[in-house]
């Protein structure tokens, strides 16, 4: 690890859960991914049920926003992972979301059934230098 400030948190099950969501959430939103949006609010809404947008103002929004922030990408266009127009914010939270969803998906998801969640983390910015640790073993972004 480099010489920068290494922190450790000791989080329950649900709250690396949030962790996990939030950091997808803001990766995805960062890369121009904003029909996103509608789909998280009303996942965390306290009010999801008197909310009950329709498909087609969830992507009214969503195109409105995407023509705001994002006005380069076509309807259905987003930054890639690895694109070199994401910030690095963008990279270190896909990073992030990836070394939290493998231990999750590992802990809930029966052996037998496979998803894209299982798959091995891997690095989009290769400065960042992220680690899980689980059950006394570590569980670190591959480069």
């Amino acid at each position: 690890m480099s010489n920068k400030t290494k922190w450790i948190l000791e989080l329950n099950d649900e709250q690396v859960i949030l962790l996990r969501d939030i950091t997808e959430f803001f990766a995805r939103i960062t890369a121009g991914q904003t029909r996103e949006i509608c789909r998280i609010l009303e996942a965390f809404s306290p009010n999801s049920d008197s909310a009950d947008l329709s498909p087609e103002s969830q992507t009214y929004i969503a195109d409105i926003i995407k023509r705001t922030y994002f006005p380069e990408l076509s309807e259905n266009a987003s930054y890639g992972a690895y694109s070199l127009e994401l910030s690095r914010s963008s990279k270190i939270a896909w990073d992030l979301y990836q070394v939290l969803r493998k231990p999750l998906h590992d802990k809930f998801t029966p052996q037998h059934k496979m998803s894209v969640h299982g798959d091995e983390a891997t690095q989009s910015c290769s400065t960042c230098d992220l680690a899980i640790f689980k059950e006394g073993k570590i569980d670190s972004l591959k480069e």
